[in-house]
């Protein structure tokens, strides 16, 4: 099991659904703001660190307050989407200045 914990981008996947599910948390399966408010209070409730990490204590927590065997993660790999044109555009025109830098290096070397 790994450690989950609020990140940038946010981490996901069956192990954050297990732990939203037992703690009372939205299940979507995304570690968000609220999920980890959540683990929060888990952690005061269970005696523990109240960092909103679900780290090895919070775990062994959660199986013996729960009775279910932690998951194992199948998380979701943190994709660059582009979901409208103006997010294509973005992505096109750093592409581009990329290209472009890398053309002007190219030159100057000769």
């Amino acid at each position: 099991m790994r450690v989950l914990k609020l990140t940038n981008p946010m981490m996901s996947g069956d192990d954050v659904r297990q732990v939203q599910n037992i703690v009372g948390a939205k299940v979507d399966g995304v570690f968000g703001p609220e999920t980890r408010t959540k683990v929060i209070d888990f952690q005061a409730k269970m005696g523990l660190t109240r960092d909103g990490i679900v780290g090895p204590k919070t775990w062994k927590a959660i199986t013996e307050y729960s009775g279910e065997v932690p998951v194992t993660n199948k998380s979701k790999v943190p994709t660059l989407a582009a979901n409208s044109f103006n997010d294509r555009l973005l992505i096109a025109g750093g592409l581009a200045l990329v290209a472009g830098i890398a053309a002007t290096v190219w030159r100057s070397r000769k």
